[in-house]
């Protein structure tokens, strides 16, 4: 500077002099503007970053409501910079792309390299600019960008950075998304990274550890069975676990790099999937067909939510549809706890297993959103919260099939052998038995008329309806879903269902003349001697809410039945019987396709006209 120092004494006392020095000063202070980098913030100095370091307000940050500015055009923005808030830079959902800028400085006499994480998987579009001098390195990547365009080959996104001894860098990172817009950045050692990632394989190894047990257990458990009940639960394991596989990332590091677009649709592709199938499995579970019609209809609400919403994701906008299935998801998981809890306190006891995977599911999502609004402190237990829940959860659901399953073998047992001690059906039992059983008009497993009784008492009932010109009814009573209760509990526990609706139906009959008949496998018939329709219905009724509301205690669980039944009355005419008992068919054909638990009277058509004659 000894040329600056000659001029300013040469020229000191004068106009001219002044201007030279106005104009020098003027000249200097534009040149330190030209060689100053672009940003107003502060360096980073690596010797005072901790490992694993969130940016935080260390960054500036700018928005482009348009989401088309270039690199030049936000250097050049002199206005829109702001310092960003602590913790993460987060902005909801939105249509703008957001800037984040810094500098790094490296002070000491080695160069430095540091691995900058983006810990989001979900950002659609990432770019980071690196500034040293006059040269600009550029990665574009995200989850729109197949996987191969990664500047590292790992399920975050990682980016290097290199500092020479005495040198900066610049950073410039800009986010674009259709899903929430959150751009945590972190700085670390590669030491230190690796190190933290291993704890998060071994914690992701036995996520899907677990998760592959319970799906391989239960799957070789459908196979030898073949229930439903077990299908369903694994295909409600599966999409549980492609959730995770898809939320971690690795489902787009090892199963489908090169298909960005599925990999923005996997994550909730699979958790409506598993919402669809978590209502189908505790419809089987829980025996919610069997329970009562309003249980079945918010089923099927359910069901239809799911399926509808699983049917819009390819076309939905992001956002809102983002929104409606977590909604969805949260009104599915309340309601089957709330059904659940219900079904536990009317005695269903394999219910609890199934309570407690819920409460271990809700208790891990109440850890995450305590942590993330900062309630309590991160650790390896909050920041998994979730995860943990949705294993604890598959765990009590598998506990729960497998508690009613030996519940179910325990009792089988039981009743096989009370079956054959008040039956003396033993291993001697010869065909003379048998014979005696056919010829029996006795039903064994009631203690009912059987068919052939039904057809003798009839005869008789239908030759004195007709001398004496009396009513004559008939009512035919189906026990609804009866095959269902066979395929869940066993032959052994439909029997004793037999036995006790066929005990309380007979209770009802107040009259020596009434019969009460076993009429087929999960059929009854009742003959009213001298009944008319009135009288009839009115017995029907009581019957069918007689059933509905006393559920038929067997073991420790409450079983809950309904019946559907059809009714028809002759008015004293000389008709052959089997045009009645066409009739209460035809009836009970209609109120099944009504939506059974329900009484029909026989039309008044060509039938009812035979039978008045």
């Amino acid at each position: 500077m000894d040329w600056v120092a000659m001029a300013l004494a040469g020229h000191r006392s004068t106009r001219r002099g002044r201007a030279f020095y106005t104009r020098l000063g003027v000249g200097m202070l534009a040149l330190s503007l030209l060689a100053a980098p672009a940003g107003s913030s502060a360096p980073l100095a690596f010797d005072q970053l901790p490992d694993g370091m969130p940016l935080g307000s260390n960054v500036e940050l700018l928005e482009d409501p348009s989401g088309r500015r270039t690199l030049e055009e936000v250097r050049e923005d002199l206005d829109g910079w702001r310092t960003a808030a602590p913790g993460v830079a987060s902005f909801g959902y939105t249509d703008s792309a957001y800037w984040l800028r810094f500098r790094l400085e490296n002070d000491g006499y080695e160069p430095q390299q540091r691995l900058l994480r983006v810990a989001n998987h979900g950002l659609d579009q990432l770019e980071i600019y690196a500034i040293r001098g006059n040269r600009i390195e550029t990665v574009h990547t995200g989850d729109t960008s197949r996987f191969s365009q990664r500047p590292s080959a790992h399920r975050e996104f990682l980016f290097p950075i290199s500092v020479a001894a005495g040198g900066q860098v610049e950073l410039y990172v800009r986010a674009k998304s259709t899903g929430s817009m959150q751009i945590p950045l972190e700085l670390w050692t590669y030491p230190g990274f690796y190190q933290q990632d291993q704890k998060t394989l071994l914690g992701l190894g036995i996520l899907f550890g677990v998760l592959g047990m319970i799906v391989l257990y239960n799957l070789v458990l459908f196979a030898a069975t073949r229930q439903a009940t077990y299908g369903l639960f694994v295909l409600f394991a599966l999409a549980v676990s492609l959730n995770s596989v898809a939320i971690q990332g690795i489902g787009f590091q090892f199963l489908w790099p090169e298909s960005p677009r599925w990999n923005q649709l996997a994550a909730p592709a699979s958790m409506m999937s598993g919402a669809l199938f978590a209502i189908l499995f505790a419809r089987e579970f829980l025996q919610l067909r069997l329970a009562q019609p309003l249980t079945n209809r918010i089923v099927l609400v359910l069901i239809s939510l799911t399926a509808g919403l699983l049917l819009l994701l390819p076309i939905a906008p992001f956002p809102l549809y983002h929104w409606i299935s977590v909604l969805a998801v949260s009104l599915v998981s309340v309601t089957l706890a709330s059904l659940a809890w219900w079904r536990w306190q009317n005695g269903f006891a394999a219910a609890r297993y199934y309570l407690m995977g819920w409460g271990a599911f809700f208790s891990g999502v109440g850890l995450t959103l305590l942590n993330r609004s900062g309630a309590i402190p991160a650790n390896v237990w909050t920041e998994n919260g979730i995860a943990g829940g949705t294993v604890l959860m598959l765990a009590g659901f598998s506990l729960a099939l497998t508690d009613r399953v030996n519940k179910v073998h325990d009792r089988a047992e039981f009743l096989s052998d009370e079956v054959r001690s008040q039956l003396d059906v033993q291993a001697g039992l010869d065909r003379n038995v048998e014979h005696f059983r056919d010829q029996s008009p006795i039903d064994y497993i009631t203690g009912l008329a059987n068919r052939q009784r039904f057809a003798e008492v009839y005869s008789t009932e239908r030759r004195r309806n007709s001398r004496m010109s009396r009513d004559l009814s008939l009512l035919m009573i189906d026990v609804d879903h009866f095959q269902q209760l066979n395929d869940d509990y066993g032959i052994d526990v439909g029997d004793v269902c037999l036995r006790a609706l066929g005990d309380r139906i007979r209770q009802q009959m107040n009259r020596p003349g009434d019969l009460v008949a076993r009429f087929g496998s999960e059929i009854f018939t009742v003959l009213l001697p001298n009944t008319d329709e009135e009288g009839a219905h009115f017995l029907a009724e009581s019957i069918r809410t007689m059933v509905e509301s006393k559920p038929i205690a067997v073991d420790d669980e409450m079983i809950e039945l309904t019946v559907t039944i059809g009714m028809a009355t002759e008015h004293g005419r000389p008709n052959d019987w089997r045009d009645l008992l066409g009739a209460a068919e035809a009836a009970l054909l209609r109120a099944r396709q009504a939506g059974r638990n329900r009484v029909e009277l026989a039309d008044p058509g060509p039938a009812a006209k035979l039978l008045s004659g």
